[in-house]
């Protein structure tokens, strides 16, 4: 069920070009996050039943900010730009685009495709194909998630740090009137924090006195949570599966699945590319199946959106593979592997009362 490529990635920061002048684009698969949404339900299901204590809950799916259509406006001049209006979808039937249930799929998308169809919105309408795409977490996943989590609560490392961080957690319980014991609580405080500044809503005070650490919380969180391979997979290993049949299938198509920095950070990190940070919205990890005289080729980008307001494009290249890996390659190793790491099975099944709670 989730089957992902664990094939090494490395990260360059300049575009390959060769062998893309003689080659077309056939197949192009974007997973854009369009809004916040690291504040994820299940697990904060999870660590509210843990802690029991404060268990914040913010709704990140507010409305779009002028500052969040500015990245997709630098988005979709980055596709206009670099595929000078020849995406797939032009030729053929429209660009797809699945999006989850929120409010804010059609300004997105009608943001980042405008540039493409000269801002003319007859046009834009007739091309945007939308369809909902939503993925439950099973009630299987979730105990394994939960029993997971206990499990890396239980680890020396985390054990270690979070006894390093008894002062600073009884300081802040004292300036907040809460009892923070727990760093990994803590973590997803700071995260609820920022999403919540970021809206332009009140902050605590105590909040303000400690920004750094602050910070530093909620790149631990996103590390914690999103930067595990095995929580990946549960999060976004169904997403993923969905674009490798649909670029089995050989069909010439333009595809955008309308994620958030969660599921974005998820993919990212199950493709083996280091993710320990919060992806910027507009932010966008995109795969090309180009075709030259020879062959098929898979070519993978990921677009950074900085605090700057400008794109940073990182061609992502295969281990054993070259910058540019043939189809068959690529196909190949992502069958190669299925499943979670046979450690985190093994931790699973060390420990089994924690899945049978639920029974």
């Amino acid at each position: 069920m989730f089957c992902f490529a664990l094939f090494s990635l490395l990260f360059k920061s300049v575009f390959c070009i060769s062998n893309l002048n003689d080659s077309s684009l056939e197949q192009i698969y974007i997973f854009t996050n369009h809004q916040r949404g690291s504040d994820v339900e299940i697990i904060s299901k999870i660590l509210c039943s843990k802690f029991q204590n404060s268990c914040p809950f913010f709704d990140q799916y507010g409305a779009i900010t002028d500052l969040d259509l500015e990245n997709l406006r630098l988005l979709g001049q980055f596709l206009n730009t670099s595929y000078d209006l020849k995406l797939p979808a032009q030729k053929y039937s429209g660009i797809r685009i699945y999006h989850p249930k929120t409010d804010n799929f059609n300004l997105s998308s009608y943001t980042i495709f405008s540039p493409m169809y000269g801002f003319k919105p007859r046009k834009l309408k007739e091309s945007l194909n939308f369809k909902n795409l939503v993925f439950p977490i099973s009630t299987l996943e979730f105990r394994v998630l939960d029993c997971y989590l206990s499990i890396k609560l239980e680890s020396e490392n985390y054990l270690r740090l979070n006894l390093k961080k008894q002062d600073f957690l009884h300081n802040v319980s004292l300036e907040s009137g809460q009892t923070i014991s727990d760093y990994l609580n803590f973590s997803m405080i700071s995260n609820q924090i920022l999403n919540k500044k970021y809206f332009n809503k009140t902050i605590p005070s105590w909040a303000e006195k400690n920004q750094e650490e602050i910070l530093s919380g909620q790149i631990y969180y996103f590390k914690f949570f999103f930067g595990d391979r095995n929580i990946a997979k549960i999060l976004s290993g169904n997403i993923f599966e969905h674009m490798i049949k649909r670029l089995r299938d050989f069909r010439a198509e333009t595809v955008v699945y309308l994620t958030n920095d969660a599921i974005l950070c998820s993919l990212l990190t199950g493709i083996e590319e280091t993710c320990n940070f919060k992806p910027e919205i507009g932010s966008s990890l995109i795969f090309e199946v180009r075709k030259s005289a020879r062959k098929r080729f898979v070519r993978v980008l990921y677009l950074n959106v900085t605090n700057n307001y400008e794109i940073q494009s990182n061609e992502i290249e295969f281990r054993n593979c070259g910058k540019s890996c043939s189809l068959r390659d690529f196909l190949q190793s992502i069958d190669k592997i299925n499943g979670f790491d046979p450690e985190f099975e093994f931790m699973i099944i060390k420990k089994p009362t924690s899945i049978m709670l639920y029974g």
